[in-house]
């Protein structure tokens, strides 16, 4: 006997990346197709091999995908900007945040919400972007390379923020030893005391930092939005917001050199080493509400890497992304010791063709390192990891089913 509707718990949700979105979706009937959504899922309407897609909360690269299996409704989350989504990892990392917590108050006998404080989402503002960028043409030639070991995680071993000690003034206001983390609500910058004012970022000619203060456009669960991206209408200093905030008594170092120190026995501390912060700023605002944490960390992490571009000629840099720096020849700029934070040497001097920002081969002797991004497949029957020298990558595309 039918029920007038489907309940929630009789729908199975998976998330997947692209790959096997258009797999999926390639075997379903095109007659069948309806305008149904998961809210209103009518079992007299919604039979067996019926099919529906649509926006995930109207966010641009997540989709649904709802399918009446032989009576089964399968719910699909949709990644699209994936190629695909390892199941076990994905649900592994889901819970990286509470993993976190959860060592905090085992190592303090404290919550994270007593030691840090929450904050609302216009604070979301205030997290930048990670760093990208690359130069404009191909490189054939010896590079070296230097990545920082954990890069956003070990940015939150230093003092950090406490909410409850927040204050709100008018205009521009620079932090100072009692107050020093100060968070610019307007413009989307933050300053930390006698560390880094994301101000300073904008005199760089080269890079056009600019970039990393795109605003979200922070939406409640109802879809109410909150805040537009206004950024690139100027805010002048007497026209922003600061809110300043006293260092917690606590920081993070133990928590993450606790699961730094597992990940190399235990995938899931690599985890929640990885997808921890991410957690603290979600899309959809409203759990979790740790943005002044996220802003803090991706903001030392970025200045890290500005002040090793200082280092190297700009000339010789080939790409930057997120915690890592290709660059041409063979002087070291990192070192070879490998701990929470360290800027590792990753290559020295070794042939190299790079194409464009992770498109590239370097030959490093005994291996070839590929990275291939935006491709899936080859013409000659390899994967694109699987290449073993330069000209293979002339066989690289990306194949959209």
């Amino acid at each position: 006997m039918f029920i007038s509707k489907y309940r929630e718990k009789d729908i199975k949700w998976q998330v997947i990346g692209l790959n096997e979105y258009n797999s999926i979706k390639a075997k379903l009937d095109i007659l069948k197709k309806t305008k149904l959504h998961t809210n209103n899922l009518k079992t007299t309407e919604f039979t067996p091999g019926c099919w529906s897609e649509f926006n995930y909360r109207n966010l641009r690269d997540q989709k649904i995908l709802i399918i009446n299996d032989n009576y089964i409704i399968k719910a699909y989350k949709i990644k699209t900007t994936v190629a695909s989504v390892n199941q076990r990892q994905y649900h592994k990392s889901i819970n990286a945040l509470s993993s976190i917590k959860s060592k905090f108050r085992e190592l303090t006998n404290k919550t994270f919400k007593q030691c840090f404080g929450t904050v609302e989402g216009k604070l979301e503002r205030c997290v930048p972007k990670q760093l990208y960028w690359s130069k404009n043409e191909p490189y054939l030639g010896n590079v070296s390379s230097v990545d920082f070991s954990s890069h956003y995680p070990a940015s939150l071993c230093e003092i950090l923020p406490d909410s409850h000690t927040a204050i709100v003034k008018s205009g521009t206001i620079k932090p100072t030893a009692e107050y020093p983390f100060a968070f610019y609500v307007k413009s989307g910058h933050l300053a930390i005391y006698k560390e880094l004012d994301t101000h300073n970022w904008l005199f760089n000619r080269n890079l056009k930092l600019e970039d990393l203060f795109r605003l979200k456009t922070i939406k409640k669960p109802d879809n109410i939005k909150v805040f537009d991206d206004t950024f690139k209408q100027y805010i002048t200093p007497d026209e922003d917001e600061t809110i300043l905030m006293k260092p917690s008594k606590y920081t993070l170092k133990d928590v993450y050199q606790h699961f730094y120190d597992l990940r190399k026995v235990d995938p899931d501390a690599k985890l929640a080493l990885n997808a921890s912060i991410g957690q603290m700023h979600r899309k959809i605002y409203n759990r979790d509400k740790y943005a002044h944490l996220a802003a803090i960390a991706i903001a030392r992490a970025n200045q890290k890497i500005l002040d090793l571009i200082i280092k190297i000629k700009f000339e010789d840099i080939i790409q930057i992304q997120v915690d890592g720096i290709l660059y041409k020849g063979g002087q070291q700029y990192g070192i070879f010791d490998k701990y929470l934070g360290a800027p590792v040497q990753e290559v020295l001097n070794r042939p190299c063709r790079w194409d464009r920002l992770g498109v590239y081969m370097i030959d490093l002797g005994d291996h070839m390192k590929v990275k291939c991004q935006g491709y899936n497949a080859t013409t000659i029957g390899i994967r694109p990891e699987e290449s073993t020298k330069f000209e293979d990558m002339d066989s690289w595309i990306n194949i959209i089913e």
